[in-house]
């Protein structure tokens, strides 16, 4: 009986783990480093991961990256610039998980607000399922020798 109804009840959204970059069904290395990446384009695996809103709305594509260290020597990434690019050349920038968990929880400002006001910043007593979004955000600004580091960078 408490089987059936842990299969019936939603499961809570699961924190991504990385796995060896090379791995991914996209990847490439150079001298020593791998990196992988997952695009989270299907509303199924975005429910999973993060939890239930409405991503159409939000605009945003989450892509899980993955970089493996195979050399002796630390990676700094600290200075790494990244862009998605389409392949009609159209340029898209990584935009902060504190502005992709706002689309999600804050879809439209307060009726007289306008458009460019700012919103609360959200906090994770009040909303857990932002936390999952800004706590796997690609932060990490150096890949030590023999690690695999993974986390979302989160483009508009």
């Amino acid at each position: 009986m408490l089987l059936l109804l842990a299969l019936l009840l939603p499961s809570d959204p699961v924190k991504v783990r990385a796995h060896d970059a090379a791995s991914y069904p996209a990847h490439d290395g150079h001298a020593g480093l791998i990196i992988g990446a997952e695009a989270y384009a299907d509303l199924d695996k975005l429910k999973e991961t993060f939890g239930k809103y409405d991503y159409e709305r939000a605009v945003v594509l989450p892509i899980y990256i993955v970089f493996t260290n195979t050399s002796k020597d630390a990676v700094k990434l600290d200075t790494m610039t990244v862009e998605m690019e389409s392949p009609s050349g159209r340029r898209f920038p990584v935009i902060a998980a504190r502005d992709f968990s706002l689309r999600l929880t804050h879809p439209k400002p307060p009726s007289g607000m306008g458009s460019k006001s700012p919103l609360p910043f959200p906090t994770r007593k009040k909303d857990p399922m932002v936390s999952l979004i800004m706590d796997q955000e690609f932060v990490v600004g150096m890949v030590p020798p023999g690690d695999t580091i993974g986390g979302f960078l989160y483009f508009d």
